[in-house]
């Protein structure tokens, strides 16, 4: 007995299937759909024999909604977020980003982040990446100081997790920065304070 092609909503994008799909398949495209490119060229085969082949309709759709997903991310003007390739250099930065270490978007790209890290960071900050990139972890968040273009130096708190392609393979990084210099200035100068107060005791 013959089976007609089906429908399945999946993140908001309807996909289109061959076969009809067994359990667990939708799950397992859900996580292909987080790292893929947004357009789809060939079949995608699953370990269970299942094929799924977008129509059309179905690329443009998940080509859209990926667009619109990154013009959001690296549009935030109050998040720094860079997206960095395998080699550690900067990819595409928004202007959060710039703000954040100095550097215009244009002399960001091609960058080593290792170039505006405080050197006493990079150390910690290549292991995290590199256990991101070999799978060890899936996702990290350590406190930095970044180094700006003048000289000046401003801290915040790593968010980076790891995309992967089609295949499952890396393909780069994201890297979102919460800038907590002022705090940490505040908390200084409160235990300066108290060290006068101890002082006086």
């Amino acid at each position: 007995m013959g089976f007609s092609p089906s429908s399945e909503p999946i993140g908001g994008v309807m996909l289109f299937f061959s076969t009809k799909p067994t359990s667990g398949v939708l799950e397992k495209i859900e996580y292909i759909l987080r790292g893929v490119s947004p357009l789809f060229n060939d079949d995608i085969s699953l370990k269970d024999g299942s094929k799924i082949k977008p129509s059309v309709e179905t690329q443009l759709s998940i080509m859209t909604k990926r667009e619109k997903e990154l013009n959001t991310l690296f549009g935030n003007k109050l998040l720094p977020i860079a997206r960095v390739n395998l080699d550690f250099e900067v990819i595409e930065a928004n202007g959060a980003y710039s703000k954040l270490t100095g550097y215009s978007r244009k002399e960001l790209k091609g960058m080593k982040f290792s170039s505006f890290t405080k050197r006493e960071d990079i150390e910690e900050n290549l292991k995290k990446q590199n256990d991101l990139k070999e799978g060890k972890i899936d996702s990290f968040q350590m406190k930095k100081g970044f180094v700006r273009k003048d000289g000046s130096e401003r801290t915040g708190i790593l968010n980076a997790t790891l995309i992967r392609d089609r295949n499952g393979d890396p393909a780069y990084f994201i890297g979102q920065v919460n800038d907590i210099t002022e705090l940490v200035n505040a908390n200084e100068k409160i235990e300066k304070q108290r060290e006068r107060l101890k002082n006086y005791l």
